[in-house]
């Protein structure tokens, strides 16, 4: 069972039962079918120990991906839908109630579905001044303690050597996994009620709640259900909605945010990236049009750690009108706020528990994606936060539960748990063996000595030795690419002007691409973009009247410059972005209460990147020089290039 359960073949089993080292493969599939047959029973005797305790729920869809696709007379794929239900619960804290007290009317559930006034309020009161900061200068004290356990947070390998500790299932219930099309209120109906068909949980969904950590359509699709229930709304099937779904509240995904954001950044700014990576890796070489998620995290960590090291020398060359070049302004975006955000808002700052850390970055991650126009995750924080606010205004116990045992509230149980999946089936099995072998996961989640004692592990491919001379590498490459930007100050051109609609786009001279305002900082989407470099303060005819002219101008991140007595009269809040903010959220909360009281289904295709992106199957690692000389040569052409720079 042990060596079926690490990975072994039926073949090389029956093998070693020849050789009188191990049971047959048919014994292991009597013993599996047992322990299907009595699942339920052991997910009852552990659930009941968490009755008085707070339960986390992770749902989520699989698609046997590996599966067969041969058209048959009926259908075209043999592929499986399956759903998975994990319960995590959280042994040092006590049951979230529904409402607060005995207050009816203080439900969980925010009876505004969205709250934009809220939301706008409290970006604006709390952290509009904080945005005036770039990620790297108001994050600084999140430095990445362990760069290869940051590299691997979206690698799901139970074997990967430096993830081993986080790979363990001793808090993780498999309440079931079940064939079902995860695609409609409907499915989430029923992968609910999967929880909810213990007996022994009724009286506990009655009286409490059951966060669901989901990625978007784990989202919408239960919210939509849920303002169905509360609008007392027919189901086209069953009649009324069951009781049991005002007993679960979603809750945003922070893995999936995390891992959706890294791609976003990775697609729009391809052609940066791919410049970046035929520096390191060769000029020969070409970033796959869709890299892996290993591969990303690389290169995103690579160009993030570079520009620590290059920044201060960088922007001593650029004076305020050099700095005002478009291209300077959207390099230094990416490389100072966008690249160092989408790597530390889940694997750093979430992970660490900061709470007050992790609310910011959710309003930053937000008003990347709004300015990315990513569909529906330009939606999902707001969902979040919005209902943070809304239990802070009611004193809900749900919040300090979330401050306390933030870590908890994530999805990675579930993508953890897929992996262990498709570890240990094959193409040919069907939906019913597919149950069976995830059962069984769960039976031997706590028997992990066999594993870690006989199973070889893998190791990330690079290691620590190797990234020095890696990032050494991207420093150069940052170096040299700045150094064209400052000679090609001003060359950039913008086209397609219509600033009746406010959008445009901009051809940058040493990138040589054309970019639009989602590749662009915040203030060129807003209604005042900054087109004019010489302009030293963006608060027009006020600024006049506070006769600053002759002050300082100070740049923010988001490209607009204001003088210093302006900056204090605005209260270090961006003027106009922070009306470009409000545009925003109003517009998005508008499409999100359209969606969850309309009659269709919201859509939930949330990958934009498939058009015309093909990810490179042979997108493997490179060879590189034996160490210690690939580190001794790179450290000796990094302080050549930056003596040069320098000098310039």
């Amino acid at each position: 069972m042990f060596l079926n359960h690490s990975g072994t073949s039926d073949q090389a089993i029956d093998t070693l039962s020849n050789m009188q080292l191990s049971s047959t493969s048919r014994e292991n599939r009597r013993e599996k079918n047992i322990i299907s047959s009595i699942h339920r029973d052991n997910v009852t005797r552990d659930l009941v120990k968490y009755q008085t305790n707070a339960i986390i729920v992770n749902i989520d869809d699989y698609h046997n991906i590996h599966g067969l696709r041969i058209p048959t007379t009926t259908s075209t794929s043999a592929v499986a839908h399956m759903t998975t239900v994990l319960a995590i619960p959280i042994p040092t804290a006590t049951a979230i109630p529904k409402y607060v007290g005995d207050n009816v009317y203080a439900s969980i559930h925010n009876p505004r579905i969205v709250d934009n006034n809220v939301l706008i309020n409290k970006i604006e009161d709390r952290f509009m001044a904080l945005l005036s900061q770039s990620f790297n200068d108001r994050f600084a004290k999140h430095s990445e303690s362990d760069l290869l356990d940051n590299l691997t947070v979206h690698c799901y390998d139970i074997d990967i050597h430096e993830k081993r500790h986080n790979r363990q299932l001793n808090n993780t219930l498999l309440i079931d996994f079940v064939e079902l099309n995860l695609h409609s209120t409907e499915a989430y109906i029923k992968a609910m009620e999967t929880f909810a068909s213990f007996p022994e949980f009724h009286e506990y969904l009655q009286r409490n709640v059951i966060p669901l950590v989901a990625d978007w359509p784990g989202q919408i699709l239960p919210r939509k259900v849920i303002t169905m229930q509360q609008q007392q709304s027919q189901n086209i099937q069953t009649g009324k909605i069951p009781e049991c779904v005002s007993s679960f509240i979603p809750i945003m995904g922070p893995l999936h945010v995390s891992l959706n954001s890294r791609e976003t950044v990775m697609m729009l700014f391809y052609d940066f990236f791919n410049l970046a990576y035929k520096s390191i890796f060769g000029k020969n070489k070409r970033l796959a049009n869709k890299p892996r998620p290993w591969r990303i995290n690389l290169l995103l960590q690579l160009m993030s750690d570079a520009w620590k090291n290059v920044a201060p020398y960088i922007e001593q060359k650029f004076d305020f009108s050099c700095s005002r070049d478009v291209e300077y302004l959207t390099l230094k975006s990416l490389l100072d706020d966008a690249i160092p955000l989408v790597l530390n808002v889940y694997a750093t700052i979430f992970r660490s528990g900061d709470w007050d850390g992790y609310i910011e970055a959710c309003v930053r991650i937000w008003c990347l994606f709004a300015r990315f126009k990513r569909r529906n995750y330009n939606k999902a924080p707001l969902f979040f936060l919005s209902d943070v606010w809304y239990w802070e205004s009611i004193s809900h116990p749900i919040l300090e539960i979330l401050k306390k045992h933030l870590v908890s509230f994530s999805d990675y149980p579930v993508e953890n748990y897929h992996s262990l999946i498709r570890r240990q089936t094959r193409e040919t099995d069907t939906p019913e063996q597919l149950s069976r072998t995830a059962r069984v996961i769960n039976c031997l989640r706590h028997d992990n000595v066999f594993r870690d004692t006989f199973v070889s592990s893998t190791r990330y491919p690079y290691r620590k030795e190797d990234l020095i001379g890696l990032t050494n590498r991207a420093s150069i490459f940052l170096l040299e690419l700045f150094t064209d930007v400052k000679n090609n100050t001003g060359k950039s051109k913008w086209m397609n002007m219509k600033r009746d609609r406010n959008k445009f786009s901009c051809h940058l001279a040493t990138l040589n691409i054309d970019v639009d305002q989602r590749h662009l900082p915040m203030a060129f989407s807003s209604e005042y973009p900054p087109f004019d470099p010489s302009e030293r303060c963006h608060l027009q005819d006020l600024c006049k009247m506070l006769q600053s002219n002759s002050d300082p101008s100070i740049p923010l991140p988001c490209s607009h410059v204001y003088h210093q007595p302006c900056l204090q009269y605005l209260e270090y809040k961006c003027f106009h972005c922070l009306k470009y903010i409000k545009g925003e959220i109003n517009d998005n909360v508008k499409s999100i209460i359209r969606r969850l009281t309309g009659e269709d289904n919201p859509q939930i295709d949330i990958n934009i990147n498939q058009e015309n992106m093909v990810q490179s199957a042979d997108d493997e690692p490179e060879d590189l020089a034996q160490q210690p000389s690939f580190n001794l040569e790179t450290t000796n052409q990094f302080k050549s290039a930056l003596e040069q720079f320098i000098k310039l």
